[in-house]
């Protein structure tokens, strides 16, 4: 009996490690940058630049038309965005991207940081 109790016990953390992997397969990537460091599309649909130091890899990311631009609380447009880090330019950012790198889900400001000039 304890055998067949083990065997469950076994049985049902692999199917639960299973059901978890695939949720994390789905997940995307963060990265937490300062405004600088990101050169944002000239128009949605356009790519996002990702360059941290001069010695450092330059980063290509895809915009579209499900990408979001958070500030603070709110969805605001690319131009809105694109004011906040040229106000701000040392703030940070959550840059979120797929699971395969290619394509950028979200950028998020915080309001507080673009308030605080």
């Amino acid at each position: 009996m304890r055998n067949i109790k083990l065997l469950f016990a076994a049985a049902m953390l692999a199917g639960s490690l299973q059901a978890l992997g695939q949720d994390l397969s789905r997940l995307g990537t963060a990265q937490e940058l300062e405004a600088h460091t990101l050169t944002l599309p000239t128009s949605d649909g356009g790519t996002l630049i990702m360059n941290v130091c001069t010695s450092c890899p330059t980063f290509r990311f895809q915009t579209t038309p499900a990408t979001e631009y958070i500030i603070g609380n709110q969805a605001v447009g690319l131009a809105q965005l694109r004011a906040a880090f040229l106000a701000k330019p040392d703030a940070l950012v959550l840059l979120e991207i797929t699971a395969d790198r290619r394509s950028v889900i979200k950028l998020f400001i915080s309001a507080a940081d673009v308030a605080a000039r």
